[in-house]
Order: C-alpha cells, then structure tokens, then sequence
C-alpha cells in the first residue's frame, strides 16, 4: 500500500447524512491525514496487504478531522493508531467491529465510545469524562482509559465499562 497519503473532502452541497468511508492499508511510514470536515459519518477500515508483516501499524496523523462527524465508525485488523482526531462536539465513536488493537486520542470531546476485541486504549480530551458520556472497552483483558479531569466539569454519575486499566489526572 501506499504511504503518507493524505486525503481532504469536501462536498459541494452538504446533506444530513453524508458518508465517507477511507481503507487505510499499511500505512506506516508517515501515517495519514483525513479532513472531511463537512461529512456527517466517517468511516476508517484499518487494513494490510497479505505481503505484510504481521506487525504493520496503520497511522491516522494529528491534523485529522472530520468536525461535523457525529459518528467513526472504525473497523478492521490491522493495529491503528489515531493521533489526535478532531470530531463533531459530543460525537460517538463505535469501534466494535474492530479486531486489532487500537490507540486513539480525541482533542475533542465524546459522547459515546464502544471498544472492539482487540486491546483498546482511549485517550480523552480534558474533562470529557464526565456525567451522561459512555465509555464501554472491547473484549481484551488489557484496556487502557486515560482522561484529564478539569475543575469545572460534573463527574457525577459516569459509565465507564471494561477497561482494565483508567488513568485519571488533573
């Protein structure tokens, strides 16, 4: 596959409900950049081509974001790594379909995150962990939470679920 690719989109006329789907295929040496700014559900397949190395890490860089994404949906079998991603404010990111492990870091704050099988380790935007968000790890016996708790924020009741491991500074 191809390496360092970088991909924005933009729709001309934007819908309620418009999709983007991106297949990442062992892209590890400089990782990706994805802007689709004006789309309301994206999508990432981490993938690797059947020459590769069992340890091909696909990369997703900082400056990826999909600001009107409500929902990421990612999936796949190959271990991704999202940098930083920048989504829609209170989105929800689903990752139940995905088997390989998957490190991710939002700089913007989530509603909603579903882990898949493989190891998941979530790192959260300063005081999104917070009353009515849902944090919900996959299967793997090794999760890792980490979130920055904040002054002002409301910890009241919070759901947090399956992650072996949460670490909580501020």
């Amino acid at each position: 596959g191809n390496t360092g690719v970088d991909l924005t989109a933009t729709l001309a006329a934007a819908g309620t409900a418009d999709t983007l789907t991106v297949t990442l295929e062992s892209n590890t040496a400089t990782g990706a950049i994805v802007i689709a700014n004006s789309h309301d559900v994206l999508n990432i397949v981490s993938s690797k081509a059947a020459t590769d190395a069992a340890t091909v890490v696909n990369e997703l860089e900082t400056n990826t974001s999909a600001t009107s994404a409500a929902t990421l949906n990612i999936s796949g079998d190959t271990t991704l790594v999202v940098q930083s991603a920048a989504l829609k404010a209170a989105a929800a990111v689903d990752a139940t379909n995905m088997s390989a492990a998957l490190t991710s870091t939002f700089s913007t704050a989530l509603k909603d995150y579903k882990g898949g099988s493989g190891v998941n380790t979530l790192n959260l935007a300063a005081g999104n962990l917070t009353t009515g968000n849902t944090f919900a790890a996959g299967s793997a016996t090794t999760d890792v939470l980490n979130a920055t708790a904040t002054a002002s924020q409301n910890m009241g009741l919070i759901s947090v679920s399956g992650f072996e491991t949460l670490n909580l500074t501020g």
